[in-house]
């Protein structure tokens, strides 16, 4: 006969232990180490976690590296017979660290106003100084200024 748990061998009543553990994101893993513990009985369960419990209140414990355990307890009773249950547990096993929220969005800054030109050099649709304006007024010569029609009142 081989052992299947220390707390099986010391009493012949029990129930079975189905244990499912859940990492953070919710899926069920086989990777975390799930012991049982009550009294001096401890043992790892196997099988991705399946075992059986005599009576007594059993601790159970999965741990994973990088993840706080998760533990909850077991009662199991036989008072007045040896009906065997099959006792299902979920454990999850939840980040270290809190999440981060979400950092508030960037503040929004008006983009810089472009540089005014260089004072030395001068804008491109401002004449010359040099060159003369045209006028409204005829010219000594009879010929109307540009602009100007001679009928014109």
């Amino acid at each position: 006969m081989g052992v299947i748990a220390i707390g099986a061998l010391t009493s012949h009543c029990y129930d079975y232990l189905d244990v499912t553990v859940f990492d953070a994101q919710g899926r069920k893993t086989c990777a975390a180490t799930v012991t049982a513990s009550s009294g001096s009985d401890h043992f790892e369960l196997g099988s991705c976690y399946y075992a059986p419990l005599t009576d007594g209140v059993w601790t159970l414990r999965a741990t994973l590296p990088g993840f706080p355990d998760a533990v909850t307890t077991v009662p199991v009773e036989h008072a007045h017979d040896c009906t065997r249950y099959v006792e299902s547990v979920e454990l999850t096993l939840k980040p270290a660290q809190p999440l981060r929220s979400v950092p508030p969005p960037l503040e929004l800054r008006p983009a810089p106003q472009p540089l005014a030109p260089p004072a030395s050099v001068p804008p491109a649709s401002v004449p010359p100084a040099s060159a003369p304006m045209p006028s409204a007024v005829p010219s000594a010569s009879g010929t109307p200024a540009i602009g100007v029609f001679p009928n014109s009142p």
